[in-house]
């Protein structure tokens, strides 16, 4: 069964490598056959790098992350994830993971 961020996921991975940055409008986005929620167009946190959110794992599992959100443009920049460092160990991280070193 076909998830409705499977568009996405799949105009990413197919991204060229050498890319290291990708602009998408959110126009862009909806013709991919993507209907983005009100959320998605007011409220920057639908567009957080969260494994737990639907969105957010389908664009992380192929390789990009949000780095910039323009809500008034309606355009977002995604980047790919850091290279050297495993995609399981990328999405299994927090904003709690550097704790330790302050205690």
């Amino acid at each position: 069964m076909l998830s409705k961020y499977d568009p996405l996921s799949i105009y990413l991975r197919n991204r060229p490598l050498v890319e290291r940055e990708h602009q998408l409008t959110f126009e862009e986005i909806e013709a991919l056959g993507i209907d983005l929620p009100i959320s998605a167009r007011h409220d920057r946190p639908w567009w957080a790098n969260t494994i737990s959110s639907p969105q957010a794992r389908h664009w992380m599992e192929a390789g990009w992350k949000v780095a910039k959100v323009d809500l008034n443009g309606e355009r977002m920049t995604f980047s790919r994830l850091i290279e050297g460092v495993t995609e399981k160990q990328q999405l299994t991280r927090n904003r709690y993971e550097m704790l330790p070193l302050f205690f």
